[in-house]
């Protein structure tokens, strides 16, 4: 498998420069722009899948060692620090999803568009949030809301740090930013 992903990336060194868009195709009308905007959006539908299952996961890991810690009796050792470890986690993931959307209003916030992305995403986070956590049929976890939060809000800042307006994204090429 290596051989050949190492065959097709070299192998794309070779193919002419209109099949990815360039040469007189600027608008990504070819074949493997189109293809490629499809796939993308599969691929995040399964990177989040991912991110899910990894959270129920380490969810269940650390509330089955609570509960073990609870039956083995010892005095010294209680579920209940692992149960604090799973809030903890919670806790500090949606701080810095706060603190990064803040900071997506101050630095982005000067377009119309950022500011409906980024408060689309913080009203997104919190409904999903409250759905999970409100639904009495599942095992609801907080962990996992915490992990669809912090990624949502990546994607988000990755979304608007991409747009090469000058007054929607202060840091692009081309602006007055001395930090650049």
């Amino acid at each position: 498998k290596v051989f050949i992903y190492l065959l097709l990336v070299g192998g794309s060194f070779f193919v002419d420069n209109t099949v990815f868009g360039a040469g007189g195709e600027a608008n990504g009308t070819s074949g493997y722009a189109l293809i490629a905007r499809i796939l993308s959006g599969f691929f995040l539908v399964l990177q989040i899948v991912a991110f899910i299952d990894f959270a129920y996961s380490w969810n269940d890991a650390w509330v089955n060692k609570a509960e073990e810690a609870d039956a083995s009796g010892d005095e010294g050792e209680s579920g209940s620090k692992w149960l604090f470890f799973i809030l903890g986690s919670c806790a500090v993931m949606l701080l810095v999803t706060v603190v990064a959307l803040g900071m997506l209003y101050i630095y982005y916030g000067s377009c119309g568009l950022n500011v409906f992305f980024i408060t689309w995403t913080a009203i997104c986070i919190i409904g999903t949030t409250a759905l999970q956590l409100s639904s009495q049929d599942s095992d609801g976890s907080l962990l996992s809301s915490a992990v669809v939060a912090l990624y949502s809000t990546y994607l988000c800042w990755s979304s608007i740090s991409s747009n090469p307006d000058l007054v929607c994204n202060p840091g692009a090429k081309g602006s007055n930013n001395p930090a650049q």
